[in-house]
């Protein structure tokens, strides 16, 4: 039996719906874990940059670079969402920061690769990985606030 108003010509078997994704040009992403941007899926990109704290802090390590610490991030990250200074973040805003930055955001990520993050030593490193994520930090540092320029995370 088949639903009332059911059109026999889109029920053959023969007719499908194509649900892959499309293949570039130059082939699929390499799978050989080099780290670059581009092996990551779409899904993968904006679930990275879905978040504000995670872009802030790919922000923060894009533009300073090297090893720095948790506190270091959390104390920058805290002043420009409260678009204030480093100097005048109150510490229990910088200490809940802290929390949501190792519980959920440096681990997210650290599994896609784009942080080292070491808890016992309170450190965290951008990998070249966050690097190739410029350009598309850059059209969201553009969306998300003009003071996204980096001034208010300076030390």
């Amino acid at each position: 039996m088949t639903p009332p108003n059911h059109d026999s010509r889109w029920s053959r078997s023969d007719t499908r719906l194509d649900t892959r994704l499309p293949v570039p040009p130059d082939g699929p992403a390499d799978d050989d874990g080099d780290g670059n941007a581009s092996d990551l899926s779409p899904d993968a990109l904006f679930d990275v940059l879905a978040t504000t704290r995670s872009r802030y802090v790919l922000y923060y390590l894009v533009d300073h670079g090297g090893t720095t610490t948790v506190d270091t991030v959390a104390t920058a990250i805290t002043a420009w969402e409260s678009e204030t200074t480093v100097d005048s973040v109150p510490k229990n805003a910088v200490e809940e920061t802290v929390i949501n930055l190792v519980h959920a955001t440096l681990p997210k990520l650290e599994e896609y690769g784009f942080v080292e993050y070491d808890g016992a030593g309170g450190v965290v490193t951008p990998t070249p990985r966050a690097d190739d994520l410029a350009p598309f930090l850059e059209i969201a540092r553009q969306l998300d606030s003009p003071e996204a320029d980096g001034t208010l995370l300076e030390d």
